[in-house]
Parts: structure tokens; sequence; C-alpha cells
């Protein structure tokens, strides 16, 4: 693409957009950071190729950036963790995304984080049509995965007695100064949340 048409179309990406709820999709004044431009600039990329996997990587660094950032903003939640009117007012969008992001490449964020985008969505009550058109997914599909992945959970006492064959022949190896096998070592079950949220 040229350079004018990027340019071009890089204002109509950043153009000022309010939901129903008054919940910006986009807007300068609230999407202004360098981080959620660079981050907005990578998910474009992502949109335009989902499975290149070098993308996946950066965009869920930047991703966990922004979540911290998040995390640092003064503004209030009631008792029960809930978003208070302020948020409406924040650049909401790049943080649902960057929730989806950091379900891939990296390790997930605690569930509260997740509960948390579920309820920005569910107080925005974005346009399906125009949000994917901006951001290649759905509320609802955002929704469903965050749905998933924040559920409350806890420690449970069982849990280190299971595998406990598998943690002994790892423990043992190492004091023996061996590797141990992969075999050998607990299973690892992973919640595949990779192109199957996206479809």
């Amino acid at each position: 693409m040229r350079p004018f048409l990027k340019a071009v179309a890089a204002v109509g990406f950043f153009t000022e957009l309010v939901a129903t709820s008054n919940c910006p999709y986009l807007g300068h004044a609230a999407c202004s950071s360098p981080a959620q431009r660079h981050f907005l600039v990578l998910w474009q990329q992502r949109i335009r190729c989902w499975l290149c996997n070098n993308i996946t990587a950066d965009l869920a660094a930047e991703g966990v950036k922004l979540l911290k950032e998040l995390v640092s903003l003064d503004l209030d939640v009631t008792a029960d963790g809930r978003i208070t009117r302020p948020w409406l007012g924040a650049c909401i969008p790049p943080y649902l995304l960057a929730m989806l992001a950091t379900t891939r490449a990296v390790r997930l964020q605690p569930w509260k984080v997740y509960r948390f985008g579920l309820q920005l969505l569910q107080r925005c009550s974005y346009d399906s049509s125009t949000f994917f058109s901006r951001f290649g997914v759905t509320p609802e599909q955002l929704a469903y995965v965050f749905g998933l992945i924040g559920q409350r959970y806890g420690s449970d006492a069982d849990m280190p007695k299971v595998q406990g064959l598998e943690h002994l022949a790892v423990s043992t190896a190492l004091a023996e100064g061996l590797s141990g096998r992969v075999w050998d070592a607990p299973l690892v079950i992973d919640v595949g949340m990779g192109l199957g949220a996206d479809a």
C-alpha cells in the first residue's frame, strides 16, 4: 500500500466512533498513548495474517504491557469489582483485544482479568458489525473466550496428589543429577484457545 493510502487508512481506523452506551470504539483522546496505537497497528497486521507466529508473539507481548497499564489506571470499580461510568470514556477495545491476545503465546492472566473484560463488553454493548469491521472479531467472540477462561477457580487440596508418581519420578531424576525423561513428567493439559477462538 502506498504511503498516502496508509495514512488515509490510519486516519479512518482511529476516527472517533462511540457505541450506544457511550463507550468509544476508538477515539483520539481516549486512545492516544503510543502503546495503544502500536498495539492497534500490530492488531491490524494480525487480522491480515492470523497464522503469522511472529506477529502473535509481538502482539501478546504488547498485550501484557497494555494489561499492566489497565491495572494502573486510577478508575474506580464497585465493591463487587464491576466497572463504573468513568471506564466508559477509556480506550476499552485495545484492552479487550489485549486480553484475547494474551490467551496466545504467553501464559494466561488471572481469571479476574477476563471476568472484568466480560463486564466491559456487557456494559459497552458494542454493535457486532461495527466492532468486527474495525477489529476482525466480534464482541460475542470475545465474550465467549472470556466466559470460558474467566471462571472462578482456587487451589484444591487434592491437586498435589494428582500424578504423584510422575512428580516423584522427576524429583528423583533431578536429585540424581539427571534431566528426567519427558514422558515421566506430569501431564500438562492445554486448553486450546488458539485458532478455535477465531472460528
